[in-house]
């Protein structure tokens, strides 16, 4: 579909086919010919340009065998059909007509051309499916931005709660005072601990780390984890 749509958007466009019908008309010519999507891109780009194509003689006495005017009147004026309007009105005659037929033939190759045969054969041939096609395009469209908005509103709400969540536990965090008390006393603890480490070496270090544990014990740094611990600060209840 994308593959399609990058070769055969911009001359759709210009010939006022919309997105949802150059969408449909591709499933229905990739599901029936299992041409890439390049390929039924291309030959769609080619159809389109010859159904919009007034001076090739052969084009316009197919639509005038058919009895099938290439234009219309709009206010007044005398402007072409789209595409898809012509399209509908080929489809129409072209399966009342027998197979083998020449001027069945005719319509093939001079809008189709012998590259692009195939793929006119299957959307002229099958109409219904490109309706169908429209259809569920539409359909699926509305669904799937209904469904996009609510994910969208759903995932903003619960980024929202979870930052205010977030918020609240840093606020009680950094208001704990017993905490920043605690801190300190750590850092005075370990202060203590890397000066008499980087002097004796590191076969000292555990020895020395117990002395100053319990040398901070004596200073009264270790009842500070005592209260830390007995006033419950609130991480795991906030979080």
């Amino acid at each position: 579909m994308a593959q399609a749509t990058s070769e055969a958007a911009s001359i759709a466009a210009q010939y006022g086919v919309q997105i949802d019908e150059l969408s449909a008309l591709t499933a229905v010519a990739v599901s029936k010919t299992r041409e890439s999507g390049s390929e039924v891109g291309n030959a769609l780009k080619s159809i389109f340009i010859n159904l919009q194509d007034t001076t090739k003689q052969p084009i316009v006495d197919v639509f005038d065998e058919l009895d099938i005017s290439m234009t219309k009147f709009v206010n007044g004026a005398e402007i072409l059909k789209t595409p898809i309007e012509l399209l509908k009105e080929l489809s129409e005659s072209f399966t009342e007509l027998p197979e083998g037929s020449i001027l069945r033939s005719n319509i093939l190759n001079d809008i189709g051309s012998k590259y692009h045969a195939n793929t006119l054969a299957a959307i002229l041939s099958d109409f219904d499916s490109y309706y169908n096609m429209l259809d569920l395009y539409n359909q699926g469209s509305g669904s799937a931005m209904e469904e996009a908005m609510k994910s969208a509103n759903n995932l903003s709400g619960s980024l929202n709660r979870l930052g205010n969540t977030w918020t609240s536990i840093v606020n009680n965090v950094i208001d704990t005072d017993a905490l920043i008390s605690v801190t300190n006393g750590f850092n005075s603890v370990l202060s203590v601990v890397e000066t008499l480490t980087s002097t004796l070496g590191s076969l000292g270090t555990i020895s020395i780390g117990a002395s100053g544990i319990l040398g901070a014990n004596g200073l009264g740094l270790t009842n500070n984890v005592t209260k830390f611990h007995s006033l419950q600060v609130p991480f795991y209840k906030a979080a």
